[in-house]
């Protein structure tokens, strides 16, 4: 039969991998499930979220699970598959067409598989809880000095995830059960009956895993201004893009209240409408590049203009 890159793409849908705690806790099979639980999530939300910085809304995780045991661990299989939210036919051309939708990919720029891809966990750990001394971009990759002179080459992809405090929270609440007595270590294998280590973590090494804001803060400034929509987003986490009359720019929404009444229906809006808002404005410098990033911290006033509706 003839292998299509169509077939190539859907067999890199689906990716299996275990995750095992170690330790003398563990003799026994047994794991509280209130240390259990949110390891679990936080696997969970580490794939979602570093699908959603690499392929954006392109593609969706799903993560299911089944036990595996050895003596003195607690074992966890995985398996991921990744879903095509819009038709495929829009990403089988081009060089970047299976770059990084496949699932594989994406564990292994996260660090779950080793190989020759150094993943976002293997640059915390060369980096040993301390903040890059310097970052160099090109074309070709990326070079993260750990000391003046000494570097670590990795994919662009992985500095995208480097930078994201969301991928390095999932990390630590991945890890968080080794925080307690008798859980010693954490590692993957792609097969429990090979017992080839994918990646290990031991207790000692999760404080290497802090988020450290590779970008200088300059400026932050809170004012109260009124803001037009220009599209929305309700998507987890995602931004909604607004104009202040001037430029167009996306905004981060952390009013629970009001994004609470936009999940139950209570609000709704069309083109132009506008926004009285409390907004937060932050300058940095991140490698020389100066930026700004804008927060939404408060709905004050939501005035409807009378224009045609936006499609939600």
């Amino acid at each position: 039969m003839t292998t299509t890159k169509t077939n190539l793409i859907e067999d890199d849908m689906t990716e299996r991998f275990h995750v095992v705690y170690d330790g003398k806790a563990l003799d026994e099979h047994l794991m509280d499930v209130r240390d259990l639980a949110p390891a679990m999530m936080a696997i969970n939300d580490l794939l979602i979220h570093a699908n959603q910085e690499l392929n954006g809304d392109k593609l969706e995780v799903q993560l299911k699970v089944k036990a595996n045991f050895k003596a003195g661990s607690f074992g966890i299989e995985f398996i991921e598959h990744l879903a095509w939210v819009n038709q495929i036919k829009d990403l089988l051309s081009g060089s970047n067409a299976t770059a990084l939708a496949n699932a594989s990919g994406i564990l292994s720029l996260i660090g779950m598989f080793g190989g020759t891809t150094i993943g976002v966990i293997q640059l915390y750990k060369k980096l040993k809880g301390n903040r890059p001394v310097k970052i160099e971009e090109s074309s070709e990759g990326v070079k993260v000095y750990y000391t003046e002179t000494e570097y670590i080459e990795v994919d662009k992809g992985v500095l995208k995830l480097y930078r994201s405090k969301v991928i390095a929270s999932d990390i630590g609440k991945m890890l968080e059960p080794l925080t307690k007595d008798g859980i010693d270590s954490f590692y993957v294998v792609k097969d429990m009956s090979k017992d080839v280590v994918e990646v290990f973590i031991d207790k000692a090494e999760t404080e290497y895993f802090k988020y450290q804001n590779p970008e200088d803060d300059l400026n932050s400034d809170i004012s109260e201004t009124y803001l037009q929509i220009e599209s929305l987003s309700f998507k987890e986490k995602n931004k909604w893009k607004f104009s202040n009359g001037k430029t167009i720019f996306h905004a981060t929404i952390s009013d629970e209240d009001f994004l609470c009444d936009v999940d139950n229906g209570q609000l709704r809006f069309g083109k132009g409408d506008l926004l009285k808002v409390k907004l937060k404005t932050t300058q940095t410098l991140a490698h020389g590049k100066l930026k700004s990033e804008y927060e939404v911290l408060n709905v004050i006033e939501h005035k409807i203009i009378k224009q045609e509706s936006l499609d939600l």
